[in-house]
């Protein structure tokens, strides 16, 4: 009993004095061979908050100093496995499918990982952080379908921010318009550009509705909504007036128009 309480005490200050040799070399900037000193209190020690440490310092290394993701996702994926909370588990979760949207561009990979969290029993800021994840992995890979099935499924919540509504709708209706449903995309657009007319006019949606419209074969909505974006621009105004004018004609030329004026 004595010997085995030596033991213990010998690693936990080999322990200890690795923990010391790491903070020493990350100072120094010295990475790798701080790398290779988590590595050892890694496979040592019994203790879970030194393996949490050591993998969520091997990340941040990894990330941070040496930029390499993919390490830094194998480290994520082990703390994924080594925690008991489900909340803990999501959160590295969402680091992983974040890194593989994001540093990889490996949209599939980035769905799967998001897949695997548990929205249940998260905030709401949590479950809008991973949809938006899924959904534009899979506006990436050109699903736009899927898109608009995973922005409506959180857009039923009810404590979104104003902020995340609109990158939210914004997703969805550029996503109708992606996949040629111009009628649905004309309808959210309309409603980003009455609920949200400052940032609609910061996020250029007028282009957007007037192309859906123009999509559409509406260009009398389309020439309406061109004077409205005049009205705000600074820069574009003799583009924007040669557009309406090019419009118009379109529209006299029409079978049975009767003309429109300017």
């Amino acid at each position: 009993m004595i010997c085995l309480l030596q033991l213990n005490s010998c690693d936990l200050d080999s322990i200890k004095n690795e923990m010391r040799i790491y903070k020493d070399l990350k100072i120094k900037k010295k990475y790798k061979l701080a790398l290779k000193s988590l590595e050892k209190i890694e496979s040592s020690s019994k203790l879970k908050q030194d393996l949490h440490f050591s993998l969520v310092e091997q990340a941040n290394i990894y990330l941070i100093y040496l930029n390499s993701p993919i390490e830094a996702i194998k480290a994520y994926k082990k703390l994924a496995i080594s925690v008991e909370s489900q909340q803990e588990k999501n959160k590295y979760q969402l680091l992983i499918a974040r890194l593989y949207l994001e540093n990889f561009n490996n949209y599939k990979s980035a769905i799967g990982e998001a897949k695997l969290i548990d929205l249940e029993k998260e905030d709401t800021n949590f479950k809008v952080e991973t949809i938006k994840i899924i959904a534009r992995s899979y506006q990436k890979l050109g699903n736009y379908y899927q898109v608009a099935i995973e922005v409506d499924s959180i857009l039923q919540l009810p404590d979104i921010n104003s902020e995340e509504k609109f990158i939210l709708l914004l997703m969805q209706a550029n996503s109708y318009q992606s996949d040629k449903q111009y009628n649905r995309a004309v309808k959210l657009f309309e409603r980003l550009t009455k609920e949200y007319p400052t940032k609609s006019i910061q996020q250029r949606l007028y282009v957007n509705l007037i192309a859906a419209y123009e999509s559409l074969g509406q260009l009398t909505k389309a020439i309406d909504y061109l004077k409205v974006l005049k009205k705000s621009s600074v820069n574009d105004k003799e583009f924007i007036e040669s557009k309406i004018m090019s419009l118009q004609k379109i529209e006299e030329n029409r079978p049975g128009a009767k003309g429109l004026r300017r």
